[in-house]
């Protein structure tokens, strides 16, 4: 059996301290999908323990593109931890906060997702960023991408980015409240930077 990456951990880690710090009202404040309890942190590969997602809570696949993508086994995908890569970080994520974070669940961030579209913008780490999140949340959306934009010339204007083509790829939370995480390839910063645009709404804020 290949060995499980903890590669998006600290992506996750991450992403928690850039959401907003207040939830979006749903309606409903439970968890569609419900986990039992297992013997590896979710962050470390326990949503792939058989049995840990139950059968009758709305399970997305394990063995669809994404499903085995997110897996992230040795040479499958870019930024797949080694094995004593993975233990070094879960070394250090015992030390953070007393190891809370091992106990996270993709239900702890999937309030703050509600409601509202989550934009994840830069180069390859930014993309490594929107993996992270699509794979954590591996149960809550149909694991069908879409572009940023339903009208195609917002689309290709995203795609006239400097350096590289600007690529844009959402995915849409299933479930009461909706939301969506978004992702635009902007390998250039200084392209925002130095926007006109840009410059004229931070202006007038």
């Amino acid at each position: 059996m290949g060995v499980r990456s903890s590669a998006y951990t600290f992506a996750v880690t991450l992403l928690l301290l850039l959401l907003p710090s207040k939830r979006v009202a749903s309606g409903q404040e439970y968890c569609p999908v419900q986990y039992w309890l297992g013997s590896k942190p979710m962050l470390f590969g326990g949503l792939y323990e058989e049995g840990r997602c139950t059968s009758f809570s709305g399970c997305q696949p394990r063995d669809d593109f994404w499903g085995k993508k997110c897996e992230f086994r040795p040479g499958s995908a870019w930024g797949v931890c080694t094995k004593k890569q993975t233990k070094r970080s879960y070394d250090l994520v015992k030390l953070l906060g007393g190891g809370s974070i091992l106990d996270l669940s993709p239900c702890d961030i999937l309030p703050y997702l509600r409601g509202r579209t989550t934009w994840l913008i830069g180069d390859s780490h930014s993309k490594t960023l929107y993996w992270a999140l699509q794979c954590f949340l591996i149960d809550f959306w149909n694991h069908e991408e879409c572009q940023a934009s339903a009208v195609p010339e917002l689309n290709a204007q995203l795609l006239q980015q400097p350096g590289k083509p600007g690529l844009s790829n959402c995915v849409h939370l299933l479930g009461p409240g909706g939301g969506r995480v978004c992702m635009v390839e902007a390998v250039l910063g200084t392209n925002l930077v130095d926007n006109a645009e840009v410059r004229c709404s931070i202006e007038q804020r």
